[in-house]
């Protein structure tokens, strides 16, 4: 008991799932869970302003990696004694804090607590029907060891640019996949975050083609990978992942058909052939109905 006491005090605290608004829309989202990801809200205001901005704060503490189809995504990394800026977060955002080890926080200013992360922290916020979160800082970092976190907003959940309609297939979402590779983190308010996480030799086969509704991803941990390509004549090139990098991306599908087709029957969506784990981070953002 007391360690799920502490737990929600840090969480709470360290500000991570964002100060919310009580206000609900109804009962039943005020109870929605990750166990639900075709449950949304809708905001009834927010307010854009720049001056609260994470994708625009401080460039020695904010690393922009995209801000496009009505998403901005950034790395959080703090050095010792660094604070997270001032920011306030849209209706819909996520967030993973992958690394760091001990820091301070507050919400107002006056009452600080210091905390340990043995742990990495996760969350979608808006569950509640939130019209985006407060104005609130974050924490700082007490240790050699920085603390990083990825962080994505979403002010434009419809705005997609596909050739034809996303159509969901639950046959096809990585998010569903059987795999050890696979770590589920949330899945709620129609947004699904995980992992894939590939140890050496590690590879996840792709038979049934695959879907994505517009998504964000980031390298946690880069190296060399075996993609789905043609071996070109005179072999294939090097092909790796770059630690720290991260984009916004259109939907994307194929079809079992197509994809046969252009890789043969013996093929892999991606393999781990570096001799150190390959970590990927997903956030899936699907349509409000």
């Amino acid at each position: 008991m007391k360690n799920a006491i502490y737990y929600l005090l840090i969480f709470g605290l360290l500000l991570i799932s964002c100060k919310q608004s009580t206000k609900t829309t109804s009962d039943e989202i005020a109870k929605a869970t990750v166990a639900d990801s075709t449950q949304t809200t809708k905001a009834e205001t927010f307010t854009y302003d720049p001056r609260l901005d994470l994708y625009e704060a401080d460039k020695e503490v904010i690393t922009q990696l995209g801000d496009t189809l009505g998403m901005k995504l950034v790395l959080i990394d703090q050095e010792k004694g660094e604070a997270m800026p001032w920011h306030a977060h849209p209706l819909h955002h996520s967030y993973y804090f992958y690394e760091g080890k001990r820091g301070e926080a507050s919400e107002d200013g006056i009452f600080w607590m210091e905390f340990d992360l043995p742990f990495s922290l996760s969350g979608i916020g808006g569950i509640g029907g939130v019209e985006g979160t407060e104005p609130h800082s974050g924490a700082v970092n007490l240790d050699e060891t920085h603390i990083k976190c990825i962080d994505l907003d979403i002010y434009d959940r419809s705005e997609m640019e596909t050739t034809k309609p996303f159509e969901y297939d639950p046959k096809k979402d990585l998010y569903n996949l059987k795999s050890e590779s696979v770590k589920q983190l949330a899945d709620t308010l129609g947004i699904k975050m995980y992992l894939i996480d590939l140890q050496p030799g590690d590879s996840i086969k792709w038979w049934n083609g695959f879907n994505h509704p517009k998504h964000a991803v980031f390298v946690m941990e880069g190296g060399k990978i075996e993609p789905s390509l043609p071996t070109p004549p005179g072999g294939a090139p090097d092909v790796y992942v770059k630690t720290g990098t991260g984009a916004i991306r259109n939907a994307t599908e194929e079809s079992e058909k197509a994809f046969r087709a252009r890789f043969g029957k013996d093929v892999y969506y991606i393999k781990n052939i570096d001799d150190h784990p390959i970590k990927f981070w997903f956030t899936d953002v699907y349509t409000e109905e």
